[in-house]
């Protein structure tokens, strides 16, 4: 994965009994729910990462690519404006997962952020 002036950004929710994660290249612009929540788009050199990655062993596979010494931010889009109509659909899983992939990450040297 290339690397990116303000880091990498994560959400993650549930989907049928199993979590679901988005990696996207930080921006400073907030994110809208559909566009986190969209299928993955193609990498190519330079452009913008948005990749959906179903399960902890996917994950931990996608973060593998993310350049060493790289940060990751883990959101939950709390602040994220949302439609009447719309909940806000993002978690993080059980404090133990977190800790395994802070663990993982520690590992590869990747600065793992969870802003919970």
């Amino acid at each position: 994965l290339p690397r990116s002036m303000k880091g990498y950004e994560i959400y993650s929710w549930q989907e049928d009994d199993q979590w679901v994660f988005k990696l996207i290249t930080g921006t400073n612009r907030q994110k809208s729910i559909d566009e986190i929540m969209s299928d993955s788009e193609p990498i190519q050199e330079d452009s913008l990462v948005n990749i959906k990655i179903i399960g902890v062993d996917s994950l931990k596979k996608t973060l593998e690519r993310v350049p060493k010494d790289e940060s990751v931010f883990w959101l939950t889009a709390d602040k994220m404006e949302t439609a009447a109509s719309q909940t806000n659909p993002f978690g993080f899983p059980s404090d133990i997962m977190i800790k395994d992939l802070q663990l993982f990450c520690e590992k590869i040297g990747v600065d793992l952020i969870v802003s919970k």
